[in-house]
């Protein structure tokens, strides 16, 4: 039994999750990256007439031996570079001018004449301050001491996935240097991504790097942002700011028009990557190639007064070609550090061609997708699991195991012909060496129970995940193996409800990226703080959030966990505020720095469960204690303060702990019931509140004691005084508008003038919810 549990264990589970693990290693990668060759080489080249959209003209200026031989023994002058680049903008017309030339500043050995070096660089800068739409290369020089002659730093690329989140942390690229080219001109990175390559085969590219200051984006991707004519301010990174490894396939980079309209959605992988789909090799491509010394000796023809004026004409038309065409200035000659490996080239080939091959992909959309590695493991679990029934009981299923075979192959044709061989527009990277490999070690085992028991269980999950958010609910869902049903148990929990001050007076003045912006961050933050106190989200409404303590699973002083839970978000909202206020590139409203949340706490029972229809339900709660809670949570308005918990509530926390300071507020009766109930103001955690509070508070539970008793002039002296002392002050403190001290004391001046009935209890009717 315990051998057939084995064979089991190791055929269902142990083989295809190591087989998809080892696709993380180098040797499966390169393996993975020669399937990924061989299905270039099935496709071919790219039609480009037959592209969707019109692909753009593109024209490749090399600066091979001829060039080099013209321009003169090393170091070349870099402005021959920059009349080269003059020449092509001003008299070619084109859309832009691409280079990855390194323009930085450089050591220079004792023998190069200093002057000479000053004079080339003056002139290098003249003519690219007279030079217009173009777009040099940055660049993060992680090659070590190979560069270290040339360049004087070594700065690490920031790839996220490799742990660069801390970004204040990050240094800027090395730029193309102001005394050389002025500071004028765009930049892009040129870097690839030599861990994901694996190997010198460029294939990734990151796409952008946040640093301290600010984002660059790749070469590629600043091409297309000068096609769509969007600037930096219009370009969003959707989902950057989330840690979160399994969310890593939602992220995505996104166009915006000025009216805040979505023109380009650009997958990414990894968060910050993406794959080149390679249009055509460089020994085959249809782009135009020209060498630099063409350009150089036409530019001096027209320069020069003694050209004839055929000669000028003839000159001129060699410019002529370059009209509305992207150029791409690289280095070919032989010797330049500057030629790559591609998967569609033999040889080296120019490595500005690996930026035109990207351009190509973002513009024509012709991305190259791959599976998240859930949904790699899962095929490769499939295929297996076919495999095993054909091996395993082929004696009984001779019908259908041809079948299941012709099933495996199929998958095999579709994973080779998914990559633009079916459909031109479609490029789909299905995953060959995991599977491939999984079958082939599949005849070494002879069982497939436990496939089936794993395979049934992820099904059971995603059953699961339709009906539940919180994970706790799931993951007890499974030990159980009970299915979720409609029907609620009557439990003690503590009711919290949240909502912004002001709300629909601030999200009028923000355009919907930054409400939403502002929205996710601040929910994020609340949200966070209730998971950690052992709270469990029931739903948003808006600006407003809603949640227990104390269910699903019992929580251990639930109350008191709610009532910390609160603290720590009025203190989070206070960071936020502070960080809203000096954050870069949005200019937030006051009304959104001064942003404050009240919060209503009920303790007691009330029905928790699955509620809503036989198809569709959700885990909430419902009952008087929720009421109240709501109710607290609009109160709170009328008395000036942010966080209100009712007696109950009170009572719980102060028997477990001394950690939290209250205030009685007032005995209220809250609309739609009809017996009062005394509440409480939470003022904070004891260790954060300073003498004067203490003060205030013991100051106004004597002004209440007076207002009790009818003593009208007595409290609104006690009031006055404590309202000096009150935490939180209008004029003073963001977002505030009065206090309970102020608030007490105009009640006071209005019974002075309108005495209660002589049987008056001291409790205050609320109207409104």
């Amino acid at each position: 039994m315990f051998k057939r549990f084995a064979k089991v264990l190791i055929i269902f589970f142990f083989l295809p999750l190591t087989w998809q693990i080892c696709t993380r290693y180098d040797w499966a990668k390169r393996l993975e990256n020669a399937t990924m060759d061989f299905r270039y080489w099935l496709r071919g080249d790219i039609n480009e007439s037959k592209v969707t959209q019109r692909m753009p003209k593109i024209i490749y200026v090399n600066v091979d031996n001829a060039a080099i031989n013209f321009m003169g023994e090393a170091p070349v002058p870099l402005s021959f570079y920059a009349q080269a680049v003059y020449a092509l903008t001003n008299l070619g017309k084109p859309q832009a001018l691409i280079s990855d030339i390194l323009f930085f500043d450089k050591k220079y050995s004792n023998l190069v004449d200093k002057q000479r070096v000053y004079d080339d660089e003056r002139t290098c800068r003249q003519y690219f301050e007279n030079s217009s739409n173009v777009i040099l290369g940055a660049w993060y020089n992680t090659f070590g001491e190979v560069q270290q002659p040339f360049l004087q730093h070594e700065i690490p690329f920031p790839l996220i996935y490799k742990g660069f989140t801390d970004f204040s942390l990050v240094k800027n690229p090395l730029h193309p240097s102001n005394k050389i080219v002025g500071n004028k001109i765009k930049t892009g990175i040129t870097n690839g991504d030599s861990i994901m390559n694996v190997g010198s085969t460029i294939r990734w590219v990151p796409l952008y790097a946040r640093t301290h200051s600010q984002i660059y984006y790749t070469l590629g991707l600043e091409i297309l942002m000068h096609v769509f004519k969007v600037s930096h301010d219009f370009v969003n990174i959707y989902g950057d700011d989330s840690p979160e490894e399994k969310y890593e396939n939602n992220f995505r980079i996104i166009f915006l028009n000025p009216e805040g309209e979505v023109i380009r959605k650009i997958p990414l992988q990894k968060r910050q990557l993406m794959e080149i789909n390679w249009f055509s090799s460089w020994s085959t491509t249809k782009d135009q190639k020209v060498s630099l010394i063409g350009v150089l000796k036409n530019y001096e023809i027209i320069q020069s007064p003694n050209a004839s004026k055929s000669e000028k004409e003839h000159a001129l038309a060699f410019f002529s070609q370059f009209n509305d065409a992207f150029i791409f200035l690289g280095n070919t000659y032989e010797g330049t550090d500057s030629l790559i490996h591609t998967p569609v080239d033999v040889k080296k080939v120019p490595s500005i061609t690996a930026h035109a091959n990207l351009f190509k992909t973002l513009y024509s959309e012709y991305y190259v997708r791959h599976f998240s590695w859930i949904v790699e493991l899962l095929i490769v679990f499939v295929l297996n699991f076919l495999v095993a029934i054909i091996i395993l009981y082929s004696d009984f299923i001779k019908r259908w195991s041809r079948l299941l075979m012709v099933g495996v192959i199929v998958y095999f044709l579709l994973a080779f012909g998914l990559f633009g061989i079916f459909d031109a527009t479609v490029y789909i990277a299905c995953p060959i060496v995991a599977p491939l490999g999984c079958l082939l070690t599949l005849s070494l085992f002879g069982a497939l129970y436990q496939m089936l028991v794993e395979r049934k269980q992820r099904l059971r999950i995603k059953s699961i995940f339709g009906n539940y958010l919180s994970p706790e609910i799931v993951s007890t869902m499974i030990e159980t193996q009970n299915n979720p049903q409609l029907g609620g148990v009557e439990k003690d929990i503590t009711a919290f409800f949240s909502d912004i001050q002001n709300f629909s007076t601030f999200s009028e003045l923000l355009s919907p990226s930054n409400l939403v912006k502002l929205m996710n961050e601040y929910l994020t933050a609340v949200t966070d703080v209730i998971n950690q106190e052992g709270g469990t989200l029931d739903k948003y409404i808006g600006d407003a959030v809603v949640a227990m303590f104390g269910a699903p699973f019992d929580l251990e002083s639930h109350a008191l966990h709610a009532c910390v839970a609160t603290c720590r978000i009025q203190e989070k909202q206070r960071i936020l505020r502070e960080k809203w206020s000096r954050e870069k590139g949005i200019n937030w409203p006051q009304e959104v720095l001064q942003m404050r949340t009240r919060i209503g706490l009920s303790t007691g029972f009330a029905t928790v469960g699955n509620m809503g229809s036989s198809t569709r339900f959700n885990f909430t709660m419902m009952g008087d204690t929720v009421n109240i809670a709501a109710r607290c949570e609009s109160g709170a308005k009328i008395f000036g303060v942010y966080t209100l918990v009712t007696e109950d509530t009170y009572k719980t926390v102060i028997g477990e702990s001394d950690i939290l300071v209250f205030r009685f507020v007032d005995r209220i009766i809250v609309k739609g019931r009809t017996h009062p109930l005394s509440i409480y103001e939470i003022v904070g955690l004891k260790k954060d509140l300073q003498e004067n509070t203490f003060e205030c508070i013991d100051i106004f539970e004597k002004g209440i004691q007076m207002y009790l008793r009818q003593d009208w002039s007595e409290a609104t002296k006690l009031f006055e005084e404590s309202s000096h002392l009150e935490p939180l002050q209008p004029n003073r403190d963001v977002g505030i508008t009065t206090n309970p001290s102020l608030i007490y004391k105009q009640r006071c001046a209005y019974m002075q003038l309108h005495p209660p009935a002589l049987d008056w209890d001291g409790v205050f009717v609320m109207k409104t919810k």
